[in-house]
């Protein structure tokens, strides 16, 4: 699924979701039935091409308009060809992309694309896509106050800090943090509900004896409690542990100090699950002063040394273990609660981004982000290739 603007996304129509409001104009799943509202109120609009779906004459510019004052999530359900018109007919309109760029776009896309979804339709439309661009029409939405797709934001970001749509970016980099924060605290809690009746675990926690019916009743569950943290939420299979606006956590309702004991807690979680402290506090630093190093993906192997990951650690606190400081993980919570980053955070986190050597920090692999062209547009800054990057501006 590729993000437009705002919350407008398109999606092949074989990927049917029938939880979002949607647009279908698909010549195979467009079918007669759909445009019954009283039976699939979702549906916004529902046709085999364009005019048959939107109206006589009705074309994309009409599309994006009509999306743009519907205020909701909404799919653009398409057909191969149409995906790609649409697709490329958006970026021609509001980026400054050339051919040259546009081929390097897509061949980014394709290649996210067909190994999410091990899916050789995305080349198709990859195909379809660079033999369009020449020809495409070319709309003015420069009246309309949307949000753009991430990576575009990325690309102006870099080439010029205070681009248009800066105020935006800021506001969208923030839900970003706040969610790559509540999935570490999230993640913590999974730990938590996992190992509850190991005796260590507990430990931490502030108490012993506890059973499966009764753990939250050790002293340090009490940090997990309403209005941010809700114990019992229906939601997909297999999210129960993740971020988002159905999710058992939303920091925006913790106060100051409720941050900083989740934060706290989850760091002692987070350290002891990796062996870098235990409940009985045998090393001499406290997991106050380190950072949540690692997820489930990252634990460190069992042929992993002690001393190869005393070496590692020290590496990343660039000083002995002993004296590290404080490694400011949690540094935005404050932009969080906020809702927006200031100025002066803004321009920390950019710095912080385009220091790294590999990786975006903050901008988890979603599936609606290519990642691998913001990589891309950071590498082009890094090696302060201007000229490339600013195609890849938004107009």
């Amino acid at each position: 699924m590729i993000h437009l603007f705002d919350n407008k996304f398109l999606q092949l129509d074989k990927y049917v979701q029938a939880f979002d409001y949607r647009v279908i104009i698909s010549e195979e799943y467009a079918t007669d039935d759909l445009k019954d509202t009283s039976v699939n109120p979702k549906v916004l609009k529902s046709g085999k091409n364009y005019s048959d779906a939107l109206g006589e004459d009705k074309d994309i510019n009409y599309l994006i308009r009509l999306l743009f004052n519907f205020n909701a999530k909404v799919v653009i359900l398409a057909d191969i060809k149409t995906y790609a018109e649409i697709l490329t007919i958006w970026l021609k309109s509001t980026t400054n992309m050339d051919k040259e760029r546009f081929d390097m776009y897509v061949d980014c896309f394709s290649h996210k694309e067909s190994k999410l979804h091990n899916d050789v339709a995305f080349y198709r439309i990859a195909d379809i896509m660079k033999s369009e661009w020449t020809n495409a029409p070319e709309f003015d939405f420069s009246d309309l106050d949307y949000m753009p797709s991430i990576e575009f934001m990325f690309a102006s970001a870099f080439y010029d800090s205070n681009f248009s749509k800066k105020i935006k970016f800021q506001a969208q980099l923030t839900r970003f943090i706040k969610r790559q924060y509540e999935y570490h605290i999230l993640e913590a809690r999974s730990y938590i509900d996992t190992y509850i009746l190991d005796a260590d675990m507990q430990k931490i926690l502030g108490g012993s004896d506890k059973t499966l019916y009764n753990y939250l009743e050790l002293p340090r569950m009490s940090i997990y409690r309403q209005p941010y943290f809700k114990e019992d939420i229906t939601t997909f299979p297999g999210h129960g542990y993740l971020p988002g606006s159905n999710s058992k956590l939303d920091l925006s309702l913790a106060s100051d100090e409720e941050i900083k004991e989740l934060c706290r807690l989850t760091d002692d979680v987070a350290l002891s699950y990796i062996g870098l402290s235990n409940p009985s506090g045998s090393y001499n630093f406290s997991s106050e002063d380190l950072p949540f190093l690692v997820n489930r993906d990252l634990r460190w192997p069992v042929w992993v040394s002690e001393e190869t990951k005393e070496l590692v650690l020290k590496d990343f606190f660039k000083q002995p273990l002993t004296t590290c400081t404080t490694h400011d993980t949690w540094k935005y919570m404050s932009a969080v609660q906020r809702g927006t980053l200031s100025d002066e955070e803004y321009t920390s986190i950019l710095d912080e981004i385009l220091s790294e050597t590999v990786g975006m920090s903050y901008v988890n692999m979603e599936e609606n982000i290519i990642l691998t062209l913001v990589t891309y547009f950071k590498s082009l800054k890094q090696t302060n290739s201007v000229n490339k990057l600013r195609k890849f501006t938004l107009k």
